[in-house]
């Protein structure tokens, strides 16, 4: 039987309850089920993370639409997005077609090997006109020539105006001094705890890691599987994917950097990204020392304070998927120091794929599609996400009634201190998850803080110099 059969019955017997995660991972892994497949399937009806976390990791079916059958122009449009992520934004394109009868648009979302295929079908010549990608995939994307510059002139003509976007994510749509993308929105990390196991030991809401340490000592029962503290998704299979967006938001708040400032070395084992990285062990050892996983323990109130991002509001807050859904809420992420406050920030953006016939036609209404989306992303914003345009933001901050909305404004002020990956990196994808896997294998006890950032440190110089 292949992998892809072991998995679709064992997706089957957990969708239909017959196995519990710890067995769905058990009988995985011993078919030699890969941890990242696992994961997705997991993700499924839960956390949004291996996007991608900001949003949900693919699931097996991609959501496939096409709109105006009839229309004098047709653009294809990709993203990874899947789950809640995915309907919403197939919404979106439903939304765009009725208002724009003469573009017709074939939607793919929920793309499985996002990256591969893009690449592939950017060599071949049959690459989407519109992709939606993360702002790190920008440096690898652009130096193998998959993506098309965007000129001033163009966007000019399609009514993108630098001035109505955040300036700092707007910072990170380039490669080599030339943009090739448009935001659409920022995600980062904030603070998630149960008001009502803070309020059984009359404890505040934390802002520091100090205070964080403090709830965490003062809530954990193992006995019960209370949990003061989890490092976000640490303990779940496949977490080394996407783990190095937390731990790069400890880097940061110690004082240290991900990458040295030309981009030729990893620049984190110093004294600062040790202290960084300990504290993330000390932490997960005082809330989680039984390394129990993420996301169940949540939704059932048994974990006091933890980090996520806004792309889990909606499953976190929904009562139908959360029975502690009434007791959870969010602040802005703790700090090691409230005067030097810094949050990992990420951002989903648009991007113009080379075409093998420079359709201007195309070309002009795939802009006019990325100006529609990002002036619509308020309604993106009700999946959990913050917009990146200006006026759409203004119309997040001033909602009073939609309650995702309200829990996704208590984003918006971290993005004054927000630290972004770079996009300007051609290694990036291959990078990200050396960090990951090692500061997962540090925060859960398999190998030791120096030993993890060694072996991290080598093996990033090793891909940075042979590119």
């Amino acid at each position: 039987m292949s992998s892809n059969s072991n998995l679709e019955s064992l997706a089957q017997a957990w969708r239909n309850g017959k196995l519990t995660r710890r067995m769905l991972i058990a009988r995985a892994s011993a078919l030699g089920v890969s941890g990242t497949a696992v994961m997705a399937l997991l993700s499924e009806r839960n956390m949004a993370y291996a996007q991608d976390a900001p949003t949900p990791a693919p699931t097996q079916t991609p959501i496939a639409i096409t709109s105006n059958e009839g229309a004098s122009v047709r653009i294809q449009y990709w993203t990874i997005l899947s789950g809640p992520d995915g309907d919403e934004m197939s919404a979106l394109v439903q939304k765009f077609s009725d208002e724009n009868p003469d573009i017709g648009v074939d939607s793919l979302q929920g793309l499985l090997d996002f990256v591969p295929k893009l690449q592939a079908a950017g060599i071949s010549g049959t690459a989407p006109d519109v992709a939606l990608l993360r702002q790190y995939y920008i440096g690898g994307f652009a130096s193998k020539g998959v993506l098309s510059p965007l000129t001033p002139d163009e966007l000019a003509a399609a009514g993108i105006k630098q001035e109505d976007w955040d300036p700092t994510v707007w910072g990170f749509t380039t490669f080599e001094d030339q943009q090739y993308t448009i935001p659409l929105d920022v995600h980062c990390f904030a603070q998630f705890y149960n008001k009502k196991l803070l309020g059984a030991k009359n404890l505040a809401v934390p802002t520091t890691l100090d205070e964080v340490m403090a709830v965490a000592q003062a809530t954990t029962d193992r006995a019960n599987q209370i949990c003061g503290y989890q490092n976000w998704i640490a303990p779940n299979a496949g977490a080394g994917d996407v783990f190095g967006w937390y731990w790069s938001m400890f880097q940061a708040q110690f004082g240290g950097q991900f990458l040295s400032e030309d981009r030729s070395k990893a620049a984190f084992n110093t004294p600062e990204g040790v202290a960084a990285l300990q504290a993330m062990v000390d932490l997960e050892t005082a809330g989680n020392p039984d390394n129990l996983p993420y996301f169940d323990l949540q939704r059932n109130g048994q974990v006091a304070v933890w980090p996520d991002g806004p792309w889990i509001i909606t499953p976190m807050t929904n009562t139908e998927e959360a029975p502690a859904a009434n007791d959870i809420s969010v602040s802005p992420i703790s700090q090691k120091d409230p005067n030097a406050p810094a949050v990992w920030a990420q951002s989903h953006q648009f991007s113009l794929p080379k075409q093998s016939d420079n359709s201007e036609e195309r070309r002009a209404a795939a802009l006019k599609f990325v100006e529609w989306m990002t002036a619509h992303s308020v309604d993106w914003a009700k999946a959990g996400q913050v917009p990146a345009r200006n006026s759409a933001r203004d119309e997040v901050v001033a909602n009073t009634d939609n309650p995702v909305l309200q829990d996704v404004k208590v984003f918006v002020p971290e993005l004054a201190y927000a630290k972004f990956w770079p996009s300007d990196v051609p290694t990036m994808l291959e990078i990200a998850p050396r960090i990951g896997n090692h500061a997962v294998a540090a925060v859960l006890g398999q190998e030791s803080v120096a030993d993890a950032l060694k072996a991290a440190e080598q093996e990033i110089n090793d891909i940075i110099a042979n590119g």
